[in-house]
């Protein structure tokens, strides 16, 4: 009986470390996955925010600095406010 219990406990404890090491594995997938989606993420919208920043300045700007107190961000910003949201990005 007593050989019984030990081989239970043995199994158990075997059972465990493999579900341990499988929880481990899981995360390490997720936590690259997050990381890998993150960097991506970020590069994009660099990459966006450069592209937009190219057209101002080529098309509304012309290559040159806007005058102070110029209203064309101001103007740009309020009709982009009116089509996208924070919701729309997340």
């Amino acid at each position: 009986m007593k050989d019984q219990q030990i081989i239970l406990a043995n199994k158990d404890e075997q059972s465990t470390k493999s579900t341990s090491s499988l929880i481990q594995n899981v995360i390490s997938l997720i936590e690259s996955a997050k990381t890998h989606v993150a960097t991506y993420t970020n590069s994009t919208l660099v990459m966006l925010y450069w592209h937009i920043g190219s057209l101002i300045n080529q098309d509304t700007l012309g290559n040159k600095r806007a005058d102070y107190g110029d209203q064309t961000l101001l103007q740009i910003a309020k009709e982009l406010t009116l089509l996208y949201t924070i919701r729309e990005w997340i």
